[in-house]
């Protein structure tokens, strides 16, 4: 007949198995030895905290799984119970000092204005992201950060969600951008169409050295113009390999009527010409960055066409809010929202809360599951148990949830 693990009572067909694992678990947490670990460590001239120590270790070292009885096992279920909810407190506290302990937007700061890099695969779109960190870093408007880091980043990122990307922020004389770059071509199209992320425009990359137009770049073009992208502006990248200029301009005109065919005004939109590589590798200054900072001044000039950094709303203007508190810069952008979470809703997205990290489910059944707004480009899951803290966040919060204007 078996006997508990714990006691050391006989047990039956309704004994608990615990993993190995659980029960170190459940000893970090607090659980405590037996009486007869006790005396048989006085048998053996020991002391009960000498005696409580060998048995932890013993534990510990263990790899086999265990067996309880009912009442040692609630006594287990009570210890991991408390070890989850410990776990997750800790989760919540990181979380929130971080949302918290960000500074406010200033309102003589520029707006911040989302950007995705679209492109076919090992055209240079990270090569060409950490280009425009190099180039700005030497005129002080953002921190230089390389390629491998921009990798790792979206790695790490993939490893708690099923979209691996990288946010990299940085800021022009006009706006102060987010760029999403997105390592794989699935990642790009499932962060468009599942609303991961909601860019204010993007930077189409093109490498001229292969012939347009390539078949992930127009797939991209037409996700983007399903989900009414604003705003492309293409950078026409490793020029340095071609000498003709009749190639380039052929390659212009190509990626011109693609623009046109997947729904885009490809004669407005503007193509600068360019070497990410050579940008990379120079010092942030001369002729090879000069092709960035152009670059820059399109995409400054596109995004003053859709939201004007100039239009900042008034700290005095009365702010609307959402049901969890969520702030919005007018009537227009609350409505908006509320048909972005109801679509949301509609197609039953999956995700993790964002202040918890738990696996939730919009329902188009209301709050039955969680909560759903938009928040910095993405969409924010709230499970029911972290509304209070989602609120206290969000009465805190500097911008429009929708259009993230300064407030």
């Amino acid at each position: 007949m078996a006997i508990c693990d714990l006691c050391s009572t006989p047990i039956g067909p309704d004994a608990k198995r615990y993993s190995a694992s659980q029960i170190k678990t459940a000893v970090r947490a607090g659980l405590r030895p037996p009486t007869t670990a006790f005396e048989l460590g006085a048998a053996f001239g020991m002391s009960q905290a000498q005696a409580e120590e060998s048995w932890v270790q013993r534990v510990m070292a263990d790899t086999t799984d265990w067996l309880f009885c009912p009442s040692c096992a609630s006594r287990v279920e009570q210890y991991l119970s408390q070890s989850q909810a410990k776990r997750e407190s800790s989760q919540i506290n990181r979380v929130i000092k971080e949302a918290t302990t960000t500074s406010p937007v200033l309102d003589s700061e520029p707006s911040l204005a989302s950007l995705v890099m679209l492109g076919q695969v090992d055209h240079g779109k990270t090569t060409l992201t950490s280009a425009i960190t190099k180039t700005l870093s030497s005129k002080g408007l953002a921190d230089y950060v390389p390629v491998n880091r921009i990798e790792k980043t979206a790695e790490e990122r993939s490893r708690g969600s099923s979209i691996a990307m990288a946010h990299i922020e940085f800021k022009t004389q006009k706006r102060h951008y987010g760029i999403v770059d997105f390592p794989r071509h699935a990642d790009i199209i499932r962060g468009l169409t599942t609303g991961a992320v909601q860019p204010g425009g993007a930077i189409l990359v093109v490498a001229v050295t292969d012939e347009p137009p390539m078949p992930q770049t127009r797939e991209q073009l037409l996700v983007a113009q399903r989900v009414e992208m604003p705003y492309i502006v293409v950078f026409l990248n490793k020029v340095d390999l071609v000498n003709d200029e009749d190639l380039l301009e052929l390659a212009e005109l190509e990626l011109q009527l693609l623009l046109d065919e997947c729904g885009f005004p490809g004669d407005d939109i503007p193509i600068v010409r360019g070497s990410a590589l050579k940008a990379l590798e120079s010092d942030g200054m001369g002729p090879d960055a000069a092709s960035i900072m152009e670059l820059l001044d399109a995409v400054d000039a596109a995004s003053s066409g859709d939201r004007p950094t100039s239009d900042i709303v008034p700290r005095e203007v009365e702010v609307k809010r959402g049901g969890l508190g969520e702030p919005y810069c007018s009537e227009q952008c609350y409505e908006q929202g509320g048909r972005y979470a109801a679509a949301v809703r509609l197609k039953n997205q999956t995700g993790v809360c964002g202040f918890c990290q738990r696996p939730v489910q919009a329902s188009m059944y209301g709050d039955a599951n969680c909560a759903v707004i938009p928040y910095e480009g993405v969409t924010l899951f709230v499970c029911q148990n972290c509304i209070g803290k989602a609120k206290e966040h969000l009465h805190n919060y500097h911008k429009c949830c929708m259009c993230q204007k300064s407030i």
